[in-house]
């Protein structure tokens, strides 16, 4: 099997997935849905805002141009380029039962992406829609001070993914299957909790409009996050790394191809009254291979009813 050629179509479809991957902040980040369940007979609302700039990306050891690892551009054929992503997530999370809780994500992406090739020669991709839809069931207990839960979601592709030059896509083309677990420990009377979590994800293979079968690698996640509470406001500091599998294709098995990043996620969260809350946070990247490389900032809005049916 020879090895696969850098070409234009495939370049491409890399190019793509990784500026899908800066279009979701509001989406990467809920991934983990935290150690401690809703209260039973509850129902969430959330809505969050992600936005991203970004101008530059974590090379890998496929490109040649750059060092792995180091911040520059995904092509080595273009001066410079740009992606622009807003994402609206939508969420909606029930707890049936003390230890049950579903939850359903749908995203909103608008993305730009703009390579130039010269002072005055360049090309913008655009695209708008629905994203990849996700569904989680999470069953877990809280003992004291401590919570643990796991449980698995699916998430679903959103349509084409067509790598065309007249179109940026605004899934990623996989269905998903994510196994987790989370756990947390608070020390109350002091106002300090921690939380940890773990996610593998199996992604099933992809064929491009080229007959090109891509399997874009397994993924393992994993985060941790140290919170503090004064009086309304919680300050929370989180880190987020993830690493996939090399990239394989029916043309060949490229070498270098895995993505990873590894992020921080200062953030700041108000609460009302135990029943609402407003969460304004930044990602910062601090490393990774074929990701990209620039802050994105985020504020999301979540409401929770009072218990369903009395108490």
């Amino acid at each position: 099997m020879k090895k696969l050629q850098h070409t234009p179509q495939c370049a491409a479809g890399f190019i793509l997935v990784a500026v899908l991957l800066v279009a979701g902040p509001a989406v990467a980040r809920a991934q983990f849905l935290g150690a401690w369940l809703p209260p039973e007979r509850t129902v969430s609302g959330k809505v969050a805002v992600g936005y991203s700039d970004n101008d530059s990306w974590f090379c890998g050891a496929n490109l040649g141009h750059c060092e792995p690892g180091s911040r520059g551009h995904l092509s080595d054929l273009v001066a410079s380029e740009n992606t622009q992503a807003s994402t609206l997530l939508l969420q909606a999370e029930v707890a049936p039962l003390e230890w049950l809780a579903f939850t359903g994500q749908i995203p909103f992406h608008d993305i730009t992406y703009t390579k130039n090739f010269s002072a005055d020669l360049s090309s913008t991709f655009t695209g708008s829609g629905v994203g990849d839809v996700r569904l989680v069931a999470r069953a877990g207990r809280t003992l004291g001070s401590n919570a643990v839960n796991g449980g698995y979601a699916l998430t679903l592709p959103s349509g084409s993914f067509d790598i065309s030059a007249n179109l940026v896509p605004v899934g990623q083309g996989t269905r998903n299957h994510d196994f987790f677990v989370d756990a947390g420990h608070s020390f109350w009377p002091a106002r300090f909790y921690v939380e940890a979590g773990a996610l593998y994800r199996v992604r099933e293979t992809f064929t491009n409009e080229f007959g090109v079968v891509i399997d874009w690698g397994n993924e393992i996640h994993g985060r941790g996050t140290v919170g503090y509470t004064a009086g309304s406001f919680i300050l929370k500091l989180a880190t987020h790394g993830f690493r996939s599998d090399d990239r394989t294709s029916s043309v060949g098995e490229p070498e270098g191809q895995f993505r990873s990043r590894w992020e921080l996620i200062p953030s700041v969260v108000y609460e009302w009254k135990g029943r609402a809350w407003v969460d304004f946070w930044m990602d910062i990247p601090m490393a990774g291979r074929n990701t990209p490389a620039d802050v994105a900032f985020g504020l999301a809005l979540t409401y929770r009813s009072g218990r369903l049916g009395g108490e």
